[in-house]
């Protein structure tokens, strides 16, 4: 089921989980994390006018980019496995590790990520488009390297 993947992000087929399977997780698990980040993390974000997505990443590696204004929160976000409202971008950040850290530029469309081991940072530009996340593209702009590298 490739309805959610955005084109682009990170690529190596072969390092990955399934791609069904990673949709499948993050379909059942999207309701839960919106519930867990409560409505504390709502009202966090309805009061910073800058703040308008929260990313989400329940598989090692990939992130998930969800609109929370457009997020149905009745029906915690998922009406069936092809629908999932407010989600606008779902891609490979890191092959090889979870991912530790995200931050969005004030602009929100640059993301920059880190994985656990903190020495490889990824920035990429997110383009989404306004009826599919599977239809927007996730541009890969550079790669960072820190600490010991085999260069």
């Amino acid at each position: 089921n490739s309805v959610y993947q955005s084109c682009g992000g990170v690529v190596a087929i072969d390092s990955l989980p399934s791609y069904a399977s990673q949709v499948m997780s993050v379909a059942k698990n999207l309701g839960k994390t919106m519930s867990a980040l409560g409505e504390s993390v709502v009202s966090s974000l309805s009061s910073s006018p800058h703040s308008k997505t929260v990313a989400s990443s329940t598989s090692p590696g990939i992130v998930t980019i969800i609109d929370v204004d457009r997020f149905d929160k009745r029906h915690n976000g998922v009406h069936n496995a092809d629908d999932i409202e407010g989600l606008i971008a779902h891609f490979a950040a890191h092959i090889d590790e979870a991912v530790s850290f995200l931050h969005f530029a004030p602009g929100g469309s640059l993301l920059l990520s880190s994985g656990l081991s903190a020495q490889c940072f990824h920035l990429f530009s997110i383009l989404p488009h306004a009826t599919s996340s599977a239809l927007g593209a996730v541009h890969h702009l550079y790669t960072l390297f820190r600490g010991s590298t085999p260069a």
